[in-house]
């Protein structure tokens, strides 16, 4: 009998090739997807945390200037080195004899997504169903402010010259111990006390979105200053000189001339005066301003750029209210009340200064809310100030004629601020993607 073998296949078919290319190409499809998804999930990783690292870096140069004392001896009564020691809600309080602390709050702080800004004694936000403020998962606003500046005097520990602030300065006083820490570097300025100063200047681009928000540059401005006043008796010629040698040094503070010698054995010359931390605080003229760091032909250096492409620079401070400051009878310019919980305020303790009727009208125009640890000019008028008694001959009211008239001896808040909440909120560019960190610094 015959047998019939069946012919061998030499290949697939053309319904079978069509079916494992689909299948080959329906897995491609998927495995393109999960790499692109693993793509984008590591550049958005990625994304994070390069802003983190920039936040990191700011922020730590920020922690370490709030950190350090800000004030000098004596301190008093109701004084010391640091911001919570000061007991402005307190009668017999005077202001630091060296040493300043400023907070300015241009406007109080926005919610997201469109800046509504809420009454700070006001109820909770009114019915708005188009744009409601954003909640998080706990129930918590979110805030940001561009127009909020931090001023003060930073007083470092004696250390080596490594530890202290340095900058170039005259050699006319650099070589001065009294001046300089370490007087054997001519040339170079070594000192324990600066004024510092932090603040956002627009640059005129904004991030994208529906929701598009101004962007700014946080920057960071130093002043070095001697320890203490430094007074020489030279000629007006001699002082011009010196006074023009120390304008091309602008990381330095600027000497200038006190007034006649009351030697009667120099009757032809003047003091001129290197001020230190205690002249800062009798004259608020000789504080650090918020200008752009320039060189001495007038160009922007860009040496106080802290942080670019930020969205937001947000400063609340956190303090005890005394009642026996917010009564007009005994404060002419009332103390204001934190905004709690239950007003809306979800940053609580922390809380925005809006109580423009205990502002100094001069200092501190328009909306702004400030805090201010004020200066001192009873050493320049001879009267001592009564910082407890508005009313009377040397009270709040009282203007020293030894400064402008600009400047009225009243402390815009009686309160004694414990902690502050600092937020920097910063922007990618490219990745279109926004980063906040939030410190809290204690005294």
């Amino acid at each position: 009998m015959r047998m019939h073998r069946a012919a061998r296949r030499t290949g697939f078919t053309l319904v079978e090739m069509m079916v494992a290319t689909a299948l080959i190409m329906f897995i491609m499809v998927i495995i393109a997807e999960a790499l692109g998804q693993g793509t984008k999930t590591f550049s958005t990783m990625r994304t994070a945390a390069q802003l983190s690292e920039r936040n990191r870096a700011g922020i730590n140069i920020m922690r370490k200037d709030l950190w350090a004392d800000h004030f000098g001896p004596p301190y008093g009564s109701y004084g010391g080195p640091h911001l919570s020691d000061l007991r402005l809600d307190l009668p017999g309080w005077r202001p630091p004899f060296a040493g300043y602390f400023e907070l300015v709050q241009g406007t109080q702080s926005r919610y997201e997504p469109i800046g509504l800004m809420k009454p700070v004694y006001g109820a909770d936000f009114p019915a708005n169903p188009g744009n409601p403020p954003y909640r998080d998962g706990e129930g918590l606003y979110s805030t940001r402010a561009n127009d909020h500046t931090m001023r003060f005097t930073v007083r470092l520990p004696d250390g080596a010259a490594s530890e202290l602030f340095c900058a170039n300065y005259s050699p006319i006083y650099t070589a001065i111990p009294q001046v300089n820490a370490f007087p054997a570097t001519p040339g170079v300025l070594y000192t324990r006390w600066a004024q510092v100063c932090y603040w956002v200047t627009a640059t005129g681009t904004s991030t994208v979105g529906p929701n598009p928000q101004p962007l700014g540059t946080l920057r960071r401005k130093t002043m070095l200053m001697p320890p203490k006043d430094y007074d020489q008796s030279v000629t007006p010629q001699q002082a011009a000189l010196v006074i023009a040698d120390c304008a091309q040094y602008r990381d330095v503070v600027q000497p200038f001339i006190v007034g006649p010698d009351p030697n009667p054995l120099l009757p032809n010359n003047v003091i001129l005066r290197l001020p230190g931390p205690e002249s800062i605080n009798r004259n608020p003229a000789l504080r650090i301003q918020t200008s752009e760091a320039r060189d001495a032909a007038g160009n922007l250096t860009g040496d106080d750029v802290l942080l670019t492409d930020v969205i937001s620079f947000e400063v609340r401070p956190a303090w005890i209210h005394n009642p026996s400051f917010n009564i007009p009878a005994q404060n002419f310019w009332p103390s204001p009340i934190p905004e709690d919980m239950a007003a809306g305020n979800t940053d609580e303790p922390f809380s925005d200064l809006r109580t423009p009727s205990s502002l100094n009208p001069l200092m501190y125009p328009g909306p702004a809310g400030a805090f201010d640890t004020w200066y001192d000019p009873s050493a320049l008028s001879g009267v001592d100030v009564d910082w407890d008694n508005p009313g009377g001959a040397s009270g709040f009211l009282f203007v020293n004629p030894a400064i402008p008239a600009t400047m009225a001896t009243k402390p815009p808040q009686r309160i004694n601020v414990r902690a502050l909440q600092i937020k920097v909120r910063l922007w990618d560019p490219k990745a279109e993607q926004a980063r906040q960190a939030t410190i809290i610094n204690e005294g």
